[in-house]
């Protein structure tokens, strides 16, 4: 019934596109309409692809680069702006609700979660999204617990390893992130001094930080990405004192890798990706879900 409900919605706000809101953060209609063309083009390059994978990069090409209307593909940067725009303005709304809520904006690299491109393809999202749900309520995450969560599932291809980190950024507010504040002290989700002493190349697998301003559009843009990118990450040195971390600039992720994650976010849909605690989605928008806790 949920899957339901956001096609039914998510098809609303691609009809109604015309009215799609432009926050900071998010790019134009124009821009993902380059984007859209420029990842045809290159779903088009065969170099280093089956005969199997050209064809189906080909069919996606074809449908990335329609010009009449949105194409309904997690792999078009049209669509996926649509609906974080129009997702951006519900949780504002949401926001405005509650202006004294302090409101953070959290990063979660659990372990387990880097895979090859090979193992990407075979990656069910819902079952990531079901274990990430799972290890929150051992955390204590429920209704009775003040404030939400908003999550979306992102991608980063490590130049240094050559593997796809898979990671959430969230939106919580209010009590609710001293849930994610315990995760650091499960196994998957502590962190080390050194890269080395990471088997998938990760040091810090929690990042929290307060949004200084919750009715900036930025962090929720933020936290709802419309693409995977790469990056060089990694350590100089051999010194462990002389050892320093080293972030890349961000870069378009190369062929044929790019392709295949194009098509492997084809097969899903957006509320594939998402994970919500103490929200739901009804009459067309968010709303939160919260028990009183009541002593007697």
């Amino acid at each position: 019934m949920a899957s339901l409900a956001w096609a039914m919605l998510i098809a609303v706000w691609v009809k109604l596109r015309a009215f799609c809101p432009q926050f900071e953060g998010l790019e134009t209609e124009l821009e993902a309409k380059k984007e859209d063309h420029e990842r045809a083009r290159r779903l088009l390059w065969r170099k280093g692809k089956t005969p199997e994978v050209a064809a189906a990069s080909a069919n996606l090409a074809l449908r990335v680069s329609q010009v009449r209307g949105i194409p309904q593909t997690l792999g078009s940067k049209r669509y996926v702006r649509l609906i974080r725009a129009c997702l951006a303005a519900n949780l504002l709304k949401l926001l405005r609700l509650a202006p004294d809520e302090r409101v953070y904006l959290v990063t979660l690299v659990p372990a387990g979660h880097a895979f090859t491109i090979d193992e990407l393809m075979q990656v069910d999202p819902g079952l990531l999204v079901q274990r990430l749900r799972v290890t929150l309520g051992r955390c204590g995450a429920n209704p009775r617990v003040s404030g939400w969560a908003f999550g979306y599932l992102d991608g980063e291809y490590n130049l240094a390893t050559g593997l796809f980190q898979l990671h959430w950024h969230l939106i919580v507010t209010g009590d609710l992130i001293k849930v994610f504040q315990r995760l650091k002290r499960r196994t998957a989700y502590k962190s080390v001094k050194r890269v080395a002493d990471s088997p998938d190349g990760v040091a810090t697998r929690v990042h929290i930080q307060e949004v200084d301003d919750p009715q900036n559009p930025r962090p929720l843009t933020y936290a709802m990405k419309g693409s995977w990118y790469a990056r060089w990450r990694g350590e100089t040195g051999d010194n462990e004192d002389e050892v320093q971390r080293v972030v890349g600039p961000r870069v378009r992720i190369p062929e044929p890798y790019h392709s295949h994650v194009l098509l492997w976010l084809d097969k899903w849909e957006f509320n594939d990706m998402l994970i919500m605690t103490n929200l739901k989605l009804g009459h067309g928008t968010l709303y939160r879900v919260q028990v009183p806790n009541t002593c007697y």
